[in-house]
């Protein structure tokens, strides 16, 4: 197979597992990258997010509304710029990024553990992603 064939491979095994760990939580591993994101950066417009989460603006629209309806989220107009909106964690997003954290890093060491196995460090997967993006 050809490299970007496996790396998207690579990349939907893990969102699978992750997916099964977060499954109490009910939700899906792109609303849980959203909540991390708000989680780690704060609040920010949907904008920002599409960025830091690499989705197009409708995926992201689809995916925070559902958040909101379900709690998670608080959407509110920026006073700055009347045509965004600030999106922001609630208590229960919170409480639920919390949960995702410790689902990925329980994902993150079973992927540590395999790459020491076989001699290909996190900093390799860190260096190539950031090349790949140069691209």
């Amino acid at each position: 197979m050809e490299s970007v064939v496996l790396l998207i491979r690579a990349g939907r095994i893990a969102a699978a597992h992750l997916e099964k760990e977060i499954t109490p939580l009910m939700i899906s591993v792109p609303q849980l990258s959203i909540l991390l994101s708000l989680s780690e950066w704060g609040e920010m417009t949907a904008s920002q997010l599409c960025e830091l989460t690499m989705r197009d603006k409708a995926n992201i629209s689809s995916l925070t509304k559902k958040l909101e309806q379900e709690g998670f989220i608080h959407v509110r107009k920026n006073s700055e710029d009347a045509r965004s909106s600030l999106l922001s964690l609630t208590a229960k997003g919170r409480k639920t990024a919390e949960s995702g954290f410790k689902a990925e890093k329980k994902i993150s060491s079973k992927l540590e553990k395999l790459s020491q196995q076989t001699k290909f460090p996190r900093e390799y997967l860190s260096e190539i992603a950031e090349k790949i993006n140069k691209l």
